[in-house]
């Protein structure tokens, strides 16, 4: 074969491979988005089946690229979560910014994430009690990174402000759990406060907790006066170092686990 011919012969075979590539990754992207899509509605009771069909790809195709159930939902499971820590990543608050501008990044790009597909699917399944105990221990690991990675960004952004880093944890996941409770409930048929005011109230508890020897704004003095008891025994009992909250980080996380996140 001629140099022309032979360098031709391998730019076309070059191309094939990148375009098969292509396809493959787009009909992975297709699957991952109807798995996403069906177990947020369904639940663990959406099977391959289905998933492959509101993918619109054939069911020897999905499993090619994920051959049992388990792998599918390890994958949409850390995918979901992964999101959340692009998110938080590529929302950095600016060098020198105040505590609550800190917060108010933090707390919005959590509730960004907790409101996409991907995330809600991730958090059902995980959430599920009848999630297969093969699946739950191969997620263990990520698990537990998962958690440390999320308390890292959040110690790394308010660390300077004056609480310590179990106070930080603790404050996290307080918001972790508010956040999720909001999700739940507005999935209910009752009416619910405007998001903006939840999610400013929270802010306002969360800077509090975070900063606690911060000057106050007059807008944050109703965090802790007489008017509002509930939640001013809410923020003693937080700073005491109790969580106040219940809600797993991942839900099938082992028992000692989900002590010691409490």
């Amino acid at each position: 074969m001629v140099p022309e011919m032979e360098a031709t012969a391998v730019s076309v075979s070059a191309v094939a491979r990148r375009t098969q590539r292509q396809r493959s990754d787009a009909t992975m992207s297709r699957v991952l988005d109807s798995a996403a899509v069906l177990f947020a509605e369904r639940g663990l009771s959406a099977g391959l089946s289905d998933i492959a069909t509101h993918a619109g790809v054939s069911k020897g195709a999905l499993q090619y690229h994920f051959p049992s159930k388990s792998d599918l939902l390890i994958e949409v499971v850390t995918t979901g979560w992964n999101d959340l820590l692009r998110r938080l990543g590529s929302a950095s608050p600016i060098s020198g910014s105040t505590v609550r501008v800190r917060v108010d990044s933090l707390i919005d790009t959590t509730w960004e994430s907790y409101r996409s597909t991907s995330f809600q699917a991730a958090y059902v399944i995980t959430a599920d009690p009848g999630l297969d105990q093969l699946t739950t221990e191969r997620l263990r690991s990520f698990f537990e990174t998962t958690r440390t990675e999320l308390d890292t960004r959040w110690i790394d952004a308010l660390a300077e402000f004056g609480a310590s880093d179990t106070q930080i944890r603790r404050a996290r996941r307080f918001a972790r759990s508010h956040l999720l409770g909001m999700i739940i409930q507005r999935q209910l048929p009752f009416d619910e406060p405007a998001v903006d005011d939840e999610l400013t109230y929270l802010k306002d508890v969360v800077a509090r907790l975070a900063a606690p020897d911060a000057p106050r704004r007059p807008a944050e003095q109703s965090v802790n006066s007489h008017a509002h008891p509930v939640n001013a025994r809410l923020l003693r009992r937080l700073r005491a170092g109790e969580d106040g909250s219940v809600t797993p980080e991942i839900g099938n996380a082992p028992a000692a686990q989900r002590e010691r996140d409490r």
